[in-house]
């Protein structure tokens, strides 16, 4: 191999300029060394860096730089996350310490994207006669991000007078068959159906049908629809006006008030915890320290937006 040789003030410039190739990748190192080190020379040499610095020499010159010494450059790299979180608010560090709890709700019961399981968390949760202590300030979290939804597409919806008196039904038969994930009922008048979309897809016509239960039976008292599916889903076709929430949207909404002392508090990021994980993607098992840069930094962006 050839004796490539640069000064320390070029070699720093060099492993910078590698590491900031390497940030910008959406895949991130997982497995072994070898293969970080292998999947970074793959980026070096598809990356415009080596022109940029008028190197000369390639892949031998990566190799005599930085394939000797990856354990280095991998902890640079995942120290930047460190970094990152050192530098979030009170707040916000609380808010990724109540993604660290373990376990999470589901996992222990491997029914992490169990459908109807997360629509019965959902409804306690939401109900503030049978749910937890936090149960009315989620709903009404609940109510202001949907209200915020409405907002942005000139949805028209009333103000509530008093939400304590909510009621919260899970698996409620419509008139037409249907059969709606939740049903809230505001103000003993206004209905909002939430259909809870995990991995299914939207069954025929089942947006059409449940808007049209909405009219046809709720003209006087009004109601409305709300999608909740995970972030990457398709959006349905429809005839009418309705709310699509995501996952995503709901963990922005409720993960402040996991951070809650108490036993609700606890309960409430546990479940979260398997959303984050399960769900979304979001972060890993354990503790930010054990999970991958990749998660580390998905996390860091959502807490920081």
């Amino acid at each position: 191999m050839s004796d490539f040789s640069l000064k320390a003030n070029e070699r720093r410039e060099y492993i910078t300029g590698i590491i900031g190739v390497w940030r910008k990748r959406n895949t991130l190192p997982d497995s072994s060394i070898d293969s970080y080190a292998s999947d970074l020379a793959k980026i070096y040499l598809t990356s415009s860096y080596i022109s940029k610095t008028g190197s000369q020499g390639g892949l031998d010159q990566f190799r005599s730089i930085i394939m000797g010494r990856e354990n280095d450059i991998r902890w640079k790299v995942l120290g930047s996350n460190v970094l990152r979180r050192s530098k979030l608010s009170n707040e916000q560090r609380s808010l990724v310490a109540a993604l660290e709890i373990e376990p999470d709700l589901l996992s222990p019961m491997k029914e992490s994207r169990y459908e109807p399981i997360h629509t019965k968390l959902l409804a306690y949760h939401l109900d503030p006669a049978y749910g937890s202590d936090l149960s009315l300030t989620l709903l009404q979290a609940t109510l202001d991000l949907i209200a915020s939804k409405c907002s942005e597409s000139n949805i028209s919806i009333p103000e509530w007078k008093d939400i304590s008196k909510a009621k919260v039904e899970s698996e409620v038969v419509t008139n037409n068959a249907r059969r709606a994930d939740i049903c809230l009922t505001l103000d003993d008048e206004f209905i909002i159906l939430i259909e809870n979309k995990v991995d299914a897809h939207e069954g025929d016509n089942q947006i059409n049908d449940y808007l049209k239960y909405l009219r046809r039976s709720r003209d006087d008292q009004g109601g409305l629809l709300v999608y909740l599916t995970l972030p990457n889903a398709k959006r349905p076709s429809c005839d009418g006006d309705f709310v699509w929430l995501t996952y995503q949207d709901l963990l922005r909404a409720w993960l402040p008030f996991a951070i809650r002392d108490g036993q609700a508090g606890e309960y409430l990021a546990r479940y979260l915890k398997s959303i984050a994980f399960s769900l979304l993607g979001l972060c890993g098992r354990g503790g930010f320290d054990q999970w991958t840069f990749l998660e580390q930094r998905l996390v860091l962006d959502f807490i920081e937006e």
